[in-house]
């Protein structure tokens, strides 16, 4: 089993790490992979959960492997627990910081070093959030087109892509990228309610309305290692709709997912300011 140093524990999978090692010893499995909580909002509630490689047989001599993101490709029998680990939040990284993961690879690079599929991905990611859009678009495109990345990977890599072509003003092939995410398996309900939003900022509230309830649909996909926010099922298409509807003259609407953007998340600042603006229009 392995923990990072900012990593945490607490007594109630403490418990749960018990029970785990006790199954162990009937289920004879060769990796367990469990919630990891890489991010909580301010009252420590979980925003962005993913499943990982935590226990793993010595036998099938597991190896780390990446040069940023490190993880163990998992062999033989694999299990799902509900044992979870908890990342503490890291501090905003100083200026200086910013491009430490991208120097890893310009310096890899430079001594001959071969990127796997999985570092090419996260080496186009890091081209992309130090604002080197065209190179970025170069590693990731070439990565898609070798077709041996994961299914979570090809679809971030989509998304990522729309992002740096919006960046450079190109809004139709900024959709396209997103679309073709659909190729590699179930649309994501970030990738839906990106397609929504970009709708919505073209004022075609109508097609955003479907983009947005496609989302509410979406299935959970954590545990396939999906970058995933779970509030992308949930809460942002709930307000999304809520707004849509309204701007198209749908009231009834615009308070039903009103209503449930409500249930979901009361003190959510955008559900706050949606009450008191009803309220103040005597809906």
């Amino acid at each position: 089993m392995w923990l990072d140093a900012d990593d945490v524990v607490t007594d109630t999978d403490v418990q749960k790490m018990t029970k785990l090692k006790e199954k162990l010893e009937t289920d004879k499995a060769d990796a367990v992979f469990c919630p990891y909580v890489a991010a909580t909002d301010g009252d420590g509630k979980p925003i962005f959960t993913y499943y990982r490689e935590r226990v793993l047989k010595r036998k099938t001599c597991p190896k780390w492997e990446g040069f940023i993101h490190e993880c163990i490709a998992a062999k033989g029998k694999i299990i799902y627990d509900d044992f979870t680990v908890y990342h503490l939040k890291s501090e905003e990284k100083s200026e200086a910081q910013k491009d430490r993961n991208l120097l890893i690879f310009i310096k890899n690079i430079a001594k001959g070093a071969k990127l796997t599929p999985r570092d090419n991905f996260y080496y186009g990611r890091e081209l992309y959030y130090n604002g080197m859009y065209d190179e970025a678009l170069a590693v990731l495109e070439r990565g898609l087109d070798r077709k041996e990345l994961s299914t979570a990977n090809a679809v971030e890599s989509c998304k990522i892509i729309s992002y740096c072509l919006s960046q450079k003003g190109d809004g139709h092939s900024a959709l396209n990228a997103l679309f073709k995410s659909f190729s590699f398996g179930e649309p994501r309900s970030s990738v839906l309610c990106r397609i929504g939003e970009i709708f919505k900022e073209n004022k075609e509230y109508k097609t955003a309305i479907f983009w947005y309830k496609a989302a509410l649909l979406s299935a959970d996909h954590a545990k396939d290692g999906d970058f995933e926010l779970p509030e992308t099922r949930e809460i942002i298409p709930l307000i999304e709709l809520c707004y849509c509807y309204y701007k198209i003259g749908d009231i009834k609407a615009a308070l039903y997912y009103h209503g449930r953007a409500k249930e979901v998340s009361p003190a959510h600042p955008s559900v706050i300011y949606n009450d008191k603006f009803f309220k103040n229009n005597g809906l």
